[in-house]
């Protein structure tokens, strides 16, 4: 600023001396920004147009001026200049606001977004996790209930076990009787046989005692028939 001051109103010119209004303008309009696009003009038509560079003789007979002249107050057009600056600065900074503002909402809308998201995908965790807990302990019962049954299972494979035996051991038992049952037969039989046949014997020896005793009785006959016949 105070090296534009020096170009305008002299290297040498002290600080305290005001520039002609013509630099002023020209200083303001050098130094003022740019307005951003669709942004309001300023209303002031005497801003619109340019203002001419002073000539080297110029800025001598200026320099001239404001060492024998008093310092000067601003002119209105700097002032309406320097007004609608400072609107502008002030529209500028709620426009800036504004920007921060919804920069700001959408910082938090984006955080909500990513809270709801994080609390959903927390509730699908959880409810996952519950399926599998709840999968667990159903497998866990089912288990239990084959371990009751297969228990089960085995106590009545150890009952058909031993009625299985009991009914070997009494049908060897009656294999054992019947194989005894077809010796005594057997046995009977032969016996039976035996019977039959010393009946027969005895029916012979019967006969042939009788015909002993008949022969006997002849005998004894004969022989006393002999006797008297010999006498």
């Amino acid at each position: 600023m105070a090296r534009v001051l020096s170009v305008l109103c002299g290297r040498n010119a002290p600080q305290s001396v005001a520039c002609p209004p013509a630099s002023r303008s020209l200083l303001l309009i050098a130094l003022a920004p740019k307005p951003a696009p669709g942004a309001a003009q300023p209303r002031d038509k005497s801003l619109r147009h340019v203002v001419p560079v002073p000539s080297d003789q110029g800025v001598s007979r200026t320099r001239k001026s404001l060492s024998d002249s008093p310092p000067s107050s601003p002119s209105p057009t700097a002032k309406s200049f320097r007004h609608d600056r400072a609107s502008r600065l002030d529209s500028g900074s709620s426009t800036g606001d504004s920007a921060t503002d919804r920069l700001l909402g959408r910082t938090s809308s984006y955080n909500r977004r990513e809270n709801r998201l994080a609390s959903l995908n927390k509730a699908d965790d959880d409810t996952i996790t519950k399926d599998y807990k709840k999968m667990y302990e159903h497998a866990l019962a089912e288990n239990e209930k084959l371990k009751s049954r297969l228990e089960d299972s085995k106590q009545e494979l150890a009952k058909i076990r031993s009625q299985l035996e009991k009914v070997t051991q009494k049908q060897d038992r009656i294999s054992e009787r019947s194989s005894v049952l077809e010796t005594e037969k057997r046995e009977k039989r032969v016996l039976e046989k035996k019977v039959s046949e010393m009946e027969e014997e005895l029916k012979v020896l019967t006969e042939l005692k009788s015909d002993n005793q008949r022969l006997k009785d002849e005998n004894g006959a004969l022989i006393r028939v002999i006797s008297k016949l010999s006498k």
